[in-house]
């Protein structure tokens, strides 16, 4: 399993790749958000393991922007934010998991190999079914390309139907 590390702390960073790699892993290691994206446009990872504190920006404004592009590859935050709001924020952007630092590399590599469990159709950021499009971060409905209002109960109640669409 291909996973890409953005993580600016050089001894963590070696750590969490030993770590994984014991346990796996094949693990490409990039010390600023640039640097990842220019990796994550040019090969496919089966994970990415995003610091939030990056030297060149937010990992939460790299997620958003990855999802809005359709890239469903599962995300795993790896931060010192430890606040609700950071929390909710992180995952909001559309992270699939969140994890604080400090943390156990047993728990780390569960946690990876948790998300890899998923199923890939589930996962997507971005569902189209025909001309319908649900952009599940940035909660908008686009029908043929023209956005579409509505209600927040209704998007909930949309999104898992798109979800599951196909699978009965």
């Amino acid at each position: 399993m291909r996973v890409l590390l953005a993580e600016d702390n050089g001894r963590l960073a070696a750590l969490i790749a030993e770590g994984l790699t014991e346990q796996g892993f094949v693990l490409d290691r990039f010390s600023t958000l640039g640097e990842a994206e220019e990796s994550a446009a040019l090969a496919k990872y089966d994970l990415l393991l995003i610091d939030l504190g990056m030297p060149d920006g937010d990992g939460v404004d790299f997620i958003r922007a990855l999802r809005r592009k359709g890239d469903t590859t599962p995300i795993l935050v790896i931060t010192a934010r430890n606040g609700l709001g950071d929390r909710v924020g992180g995952l909001d952007s559309g992270a699939d998991h969140y994890l604080v630092k400090p943390f156990e590399m047993p728990e780390l590599a569960a946690r990876c190999r948790a998300l890899l469990r998923r199923p890939g159709s589930s996962l997507g950021a971005t569902l189209t079914v025909e001309n319908l499009v649900f952009d599940s971060v940035e909660r908008e409905v686009r029908i043929s390309e023209r956005v579409v209002p509505v209600p927040p109960r209704e998007l909930d109640l949309l999104e898992r139907l798109m979800r599951r669409a196909g699978q009965w």
